[in-house]
């Protein structure tokens, strides 16, 4: 009598299960993928509006004279221009120290750059920008 004859043709139970496994594996990191873009999207607004008050809180310090920059610059203390969360903004805190200059003629000694930091301790967003007289 032939053995192979008699076995039946099919899958085995342990190919079945090695198989569902393999797209287990397959579909696991997938269906992660589809998660983290669904939970991305359903971000993006706030994302977009902690950018925007971030953004008009520059703007409305670099809108100050230089003079009134200069007086509130503090080094690593946060100004008076820094505000609190608010109206669904975001915390703000604004820094303004003085530029270093590595300068040797006397134009370069005069002319005082500052640094502004506007920085949100809610959120990794952070604007820089140098202001000149």
């Amino acid at each position: 009598m032939n053995r192979v004859a008699d076995l039946a043709p099919g899958f085995a139970y342990i190919e079945v299960l090695v198989a569902v496994l393999l797209l287990a594996l397959c579909a696991l990191p997938a269906a992660n993928a589809v998660k983290n873009g669904l939970n991305a999207a359903d971000a993006a607004p706030a994302r977009a509006k902690a950018l925007r008050c971030m953004r008009d809180k520059m703007e409305a310090v670099l809108a100050e004279p230089y003079e009134n920059l200069l007086k509130a610059q503090n080094g690593t203390q946060k100004t008076s221009y820094s505000e609190n969360a608010a109206n669904g903004c975001v915390a703000r805190q604004v820094y303004i120290d003085v530029y270093q200059q590595n300068g040797s003629d006397d134009t370069a000694k005069n002319t005082v750059l500052l640094r502004v930091d506007v920085v949100s301790p809610d959120t990794n967003y952070a604007f820089t920008t140098l202001v000149s007289p």
